[in-house]
């Protein structure tokens, strides 16, 4: 797990990072939270792979979202003198 981040302390931009939510996603959630907070994320038509990295509560703790899956080398490189 990478980190959660706070659905009702987040900006925009730390929202689009999130996987699985979309500028619209974000919007509707920006909107949602302006006439309360957010207390229950199953409340939201979210997917899972987006609430896996969101919390309602407490600092968020995420630092970053990986999109790119790790690439596997064949052979290592060390430096030449």
């Amino acid at each position: 797990m990478l980190g959660r981040l706070n659905i009702n302390a987040a900006t925009r931009e730390q929202l689009l990072t999130v996987p699985g939510l979309d500028a619209a996603s974000v919007d509707a959630i920006l909107k949602q939270r302006q006439a309360a907070p957010i207390s229950d994320l199953s409340t939201l038509s979210l997917p899972a792979e987006a609430t896996d990295h969101l919390k309602t509560d407490g600092d968020s703790d995420y630092r970053r979202i990986r999109r790119l899956p790790l690439q596997v080398l064949d052979t290592v490189k060390t430096a030449s003198r």
